[in-house]
């Protein structure tokens, strides 16, 4: 009871926790409508006749030197915490992770995949040629949000597992902190849309704990899934820290991607609508270039057949673009031979790298797996 305010009308008397009070050597009044402060109404320690040492107010966010309680109002001196607040300027930031996505997959880094967008934003920009991967799910994703190796944050591996160790605990340690964290203790409204992973499975239901959710790590809203993939037509979605049904089936249009993007909108619009001078952090995370690899129709037919000619031509297609755009030195760039094939070779009476699947969507079969 004695950790917050407690306030009882009938006798007029409000019970606050001591603990939490600065009064600079004062006495402690709890009396708002008569002379009951003097009972005994907080275990040993009679709230009208007690001074409150240093050592119980160590904690104290308010200054001492700013507030007072007095036996009276005209005593006390009040004090309101202002709550933090970024420098005027701060900037909106925005990560967005796209899952199992390779190098070469984005026009500005030499794909024949149209992503004009992303392009645009790169031709204004930076781009960087030197970002490593572990490479999986849960530690590139622990690693991006931490700023450190995953091993010593507790995710070496995917978070579908612990192994009793500090640098497998199935969840970023506490000790570490994500980017969200940092930037909500200093006043930015933090968002996080798509798929998280960094949660051990067995927490992953609607029981909890939620302790390691997004809203449990630093982010003030969430919209998405917690495991490592989900249908892209049928997601099992969570919002903030409850399961949700998608708001409309695959006959409607729908597609995750396209729903992850309207609540994410849907979500900044909120906030700027109201705090219009607080900036953001968005973490957008797609599931959709991870399994299962279900892509809406009209972009299936857009790129059906472009890549009948398989894998290793693609693949050296995407190399010279990347030459020819200076991603990579010339002379000083060696590619790893494919499975089976003796290197870029393909021969003539072995099948394309790709085949069409029946499900509609692309498959990449390897050739030591045929």
């Amino acid at each position: 009871m004695f950790g917050t305010s407690v306030h009882a009308d009938v006798w007029g008397i409000e019970i606050v926790n001591k603990s939490k009070l600065s009064t600079g050597g004062s006495q402690l009044v709890g009396v708002t409508g008569n002379e009951m402060a003097g009972n005994n109404l907080a275990g040993n320690d009679a709230i009208g006749n007690d001074t409150i040492s240093d050592d119980e107010i160590s904690d104290d966010p308010v200054p001492r030197e700013s507030a007072m309680i007095g036996r009276t109002l005209a005593d006390s001196v009040p004090h309101f915490i202002e709550p933090p607040h970024p420098a005027p300027g701060s900037p909106n930031v925005l990560i967005v992770l796209l899952d199992d996505t390779g190098y070469a997959q984005l026009g500005c880094f030499g794909s024949d995949i149209d992503t004009p967008n992303i392009d645009r934003l790169a031709a204004d920009g930076l781009k960087f040629t030197n970002f490593h991967v572990t490479p999986l799910c849960s530690p590139t994703r622990a690693s991006l949000l931490t700023g450190r190796s995953p091993h010593a944050v507790g995710m070496r591996a995917l978070s579908n597992f612990q192994t009793g160790f500090p640098n497998q605990t199935g969840h970023i340690s506490n000790s570490a902190a994500t980017i969200a964290e940092v930037l909500r203790s200093h006043g930015y409204g933090t968002f996080c849309v798509g798929k998280w992973h960094l949660a051990p499975m067995e927490q992953c239901s609607a029981a909890g704990p939620f302790d390691q959710w997004p809203l449990g790590r630093g982010f003030d809203r969430f919209y998405g899934f917690l495991e490592g993939e989900t249908d892209q037509f049928h997601p099992d979605l969570v919002c903030d820290n409850h399961p949700v049904d998608p708001p409309r089936g695959p006959e409607d249009g729908y597609h995750l991607s396209e729903d992850l993007i309207d609540q994410l909108l849907r979500m900044l619009s909120n906030s700027r609508g109201v705090r219009p001078d607080r900036p953001f952090f968005a973490y957008l995370a797609f599931g959709a270039t991870h399994a299962p690899h279900q892509a809406p129709e009209r972009y299936l037919e857009k790129y059906r057949g472009r890549y009948d000619d398989g894998w290793d031509i693609h693949r050296q297609q995407c190399y010279e673009r990347q030459l020819d755009k200076r991603l990579i030195p010339a002379g000083h760039t060696t590619r790893t031979p494919q499975s089976g094939s003796g290197g870029m070779g393909r021969s003539p009476r072995e099948p394309p790298a790709f085949r069409e699947s029946s499900a509609g969507g692309l498959r990449c079969v390897p050739r030591s797996h045929r």
